[in-house]
């Protein structure tokens, strides 16, 4: 890998679809050599793919926030279908039973921070669970912290 490679995947971490032969025109190199580079790299296992980026505040999502719970085993199912029947007004949930510390996780898609707070604690009131926890999730801005560190790595 050498600078050339570099430039062509920093301008691709910006925009996976910049066409090869934009690529080409900025690095002023043939829109083939940008073609073969990149061919190159795909093989090598150095680009393993793209990726469609959305941005959650497009559709009002402001917060992804989980919630751990902590429910008798045997009611896992009961407490499942609890949290998914809460009445929403700015969130959505996604419920999936797990194992360790919590055997469940939810996460709350929120445009705001209250809500998110009102569902913990009508979980919590729940009589089968004996513990509920939230943390706001940074991966709806995992990409621009992803950006921000390949930058960093290659000197940028």
């Amino acid at each position: 890998m050498d600078l050339l490679d570099i430039d062509i995947i920093r301008i691709l971490n910006k925009n996976a679809r910049t066409p090869f032969s934009d690529i080409a025109k900025t690095l002023g190199v043939p829109a083939s050599v940008v073609q073969v580079r990149y061919n190159k790299m795909r093989k090598k296992g150095i680009i393993l793919g793209t990726s469609l980026i959305l941005d959650p505040e497009k559709f009002g999502v402001k917060y992804a926030v989980t919630l751990g719970i902590k429910s008798l085993e045997p009611n896992i199912q009961e407490v499942m279908k609890y949290i998914t029947s809460l009445p929403l007004k700015d969130s959505r949930i996604s419920v999936w039973p797990t194992f360790g510390r919590f055997n469940i996780i939810t996460l709350i898609m929120s445009k705001n921070l209250l809500e998110a707070h009102k569902i913990k604690q009508a979980v919590k009131e729940h009589p089968y669970v004996t513990e509920a926890s939230i943390s706001i999730d940074i991966s709806l801005y995992k990409h621009k912290f992803e950006a921000l560190l390949l930058e960093k790595e290659l000197g940028c």
